[in-house]
């Protein structure tokens, strides 16, 4: 009992049940994947990195090439860079793709605690530790294959060793905080550069100091921060030919920072400042009322924390946590995809926001749970020092403990609630899936290749994510699109032969950015 009474113990807990539950959702609510179609390419760019391949080379140029790979001439590269698909082939590894996200959600809730416990005490890390599991926009994106908790993974390892070697002055987690940050930056450069931006500023104003031990620490972070960015760029200059030139701008020139035309896979707009302060205005609308913990229950709270800290007053390190929620929505302003995400502005419940969060503002949960947690400890503070003014001694305890479990009860039941509303909207999708999928269930395909229709264009994995093919494309399954059937048959000539095909029209299309799926009134696949 004395052990479960340590902070560091509790927040080890709730870290391991974080990893429970989002494994147990990965396989209950998204055994077949999502409507967001990334996942797939994370996925293949896994399998490809397992087999020690930056490149798929397939037998036949056009019918193989998967969802968001770039082609060259050294063969199809994925638009993202590798990171967030190494961390998912550990888990390959392990056992399965899944345990990866498992590990991943329960690495991130130890960066919250460790974070949060370094910028004020260990028991606001419990509670923020808690705060962010309980949060929907951490639970759903955690539960799936894209890069967003994985960077946030790395984002919370920086912030954790930098406050940790600041406050200690330990040269160890100084050079962990750079190596942290530097594989962020190659994780998705722009989402560590919101999310560094408030530390970088604070490790600017601590060397007024001129010391040597801070000129040492700072450095320390600073050069391996720069390692990381070094290799990103030169991984850069391997595919695309360019350090400067990310594979994402390769796949889609247009599909970049900033104000003015853009365009990724025939999808296109003109992206305003106007534009941009409406959609990022629903996002963060969204984010506050929807996606995190307790929705506006969450906000206020926080906002009681940001008051009360302001009240003590703010040190150094609070202020640079605090700061980040002020670079993340700020840069997010110069990002398109906050557009995109939302499908028609006028109905929240269009576009993949409604499926997976703002997922671009994933990194602003961290200050919101930070100062929640702050916010709910003041509470109860003042609620211990409050009642036993106005009630009789023998009453205060019982009345306090009262007052405690109702707002409990009230706030559980708000988070519960918040949680089950995506997973529920998401199971829909799944069970339309189960349709989708049902001619691949219990029937054998050994030694066989399956031609795939083009429901959006000339891509493999988009929508059938499930159907990828190994990177050397020698699996037991190979999976084509239906167009040069000749030229692959003549490249697996001993194989037998199927074509995939649905009646009726995929949900919807890709110009909403949703494309939740529905294979209309049936589906099966034929033998050629």
């Amino acid at each position: 009992m004395t052990r479960l009474r340590r902070p560091r113990v509790q927040a080890a807990l709730v870290a391991l049940l974080g990893g429970v539950v989002v494994y147990t959702l990965a396989h209950v609510v998204f055994p077949y994947h999502t409507s967001n179609h990334d996942e797939a390419v994370y996925l293949q760019q896994a399998a490809m990195l397992l087999e020690g391949q930056l490149y798929l080379r397939p037998p036949v140029d056009g019918p193989f090439r998967p969802w968001f790979f770039v082609e060259s001439g050294q063969g199809l590269y994925s638009k993202y860079t590798p990171p967030t698909a190494a961390m998912f082939a550990v888990g390959k590894l392990l056992g399965g793709y899944r345990i990866a996200l498992g590990l991943i959600a329960t690495g991130a809730l130890v960066g919250t605690y460790h974070t949060v416990r370094e910028a004020f005490d260990a028991r606001t890390g419990v509670l923020a530790t808690v705060l962010m599991l309980a949060s929907p926009l951490f639970v759903v994106e955690a539960s799936i294959f894209l890069s967003y908790v994985p960077a946030l993974f790395w984002n919370l390892t920086f912030a954790a060793s930098y406050l940790h070697a600041d406050r200690t002055g330990s040269r160890r987690t100084a050079t962990l905080a750079g190596l942290a940050v530097g594989i962020a930056f190659f994780t998705r450069p722009y989402t560590a550069v919101l999310f560094a931006t408030p530390f970088i500023l604070h490790a600017l104003w601590t060397l007024r100091e001129q010391g040597r031990a801070v000129l040492d620490r700072v450095g320390l972070t600073a050069l391996f921060g720069l390692v990381g960015v070094a290799v990103t760029l030169g991984y850069n200059a391997v595919l695309t030919g360019h350090p400067t030139v990310f594979p994402y701008q390769a796949f889609a020139p247009l599909d970049g920072l900033g104000f003015g035309y853009r365009e990724i896979a025939g999808y296109s707009r003109t992206f305003t400042p106007q534009l941009s302060l409406r959609a990022n205005a629903e996002v963060l609308w969204l984010f506050a009322t929807e996606w995190v913990v307790a929705g506006p229950l969450g906000i206020l709270a926080a906002l009681v924390g940001l008051r009360t800290v302001r009240r003590r007053g703010f040190d150094d390190r609070q202020l640079a946590l605090a700061g980040v929620g002020l670079s993340v929505p700020l840069g997010n302003l110069l990002f398109w995809g906050n557009l995109n995400i939302l499908g028609a502005l006028a109905d929240p419940s269009d576009g993949l926001v409604s499926s997976f969060g703002p997922y671009y503002h994933t990194d602003l949960l961290v200050p919101v749970v930070a100062f929640g947690a702050v916010g709910l400890l003041a509470a109860v503070a003042w609620a211990r020092e409050t009642l036993p003014n106005q009630v009789s001694a023998d009453r205060a305890r019982p009345a306090v403990t009262a007052l405690l479990l109702v707002g409990a009860a009230l706030a559980g039941s708000v988070a519960v609630a918040a949680v089950a509303a995506p997973v529920e909207e998401n199971y829909d999708v799944t069970r339309q899936y189960e349709q989708t999928y049902e001619p691949f269930d219990g029937r054998e395909l050994d030694d066989s290749v399956v031609f795939l229709p083009r429901t959006y264009g000339n891509w493999l994995n988009h929508p059938f994510q499930m159907l990828r093919n190994d990177p050397e494309f020698d699996g037991e399954t190979v999976y084509a699109m239906q167009r040069q059937q000749f030229a692959v048959v003549d490249s697996y000539p001993d194989r037998s032969y199927y074509r995939y095909v649905y009646r009726g029209q995929w949900a919807r299309s890709w110009a909403s950015r949703s494309s939740r799926g529905s294979s209309g009134s049936g589906s099966r696949a034929e033998r050629l």
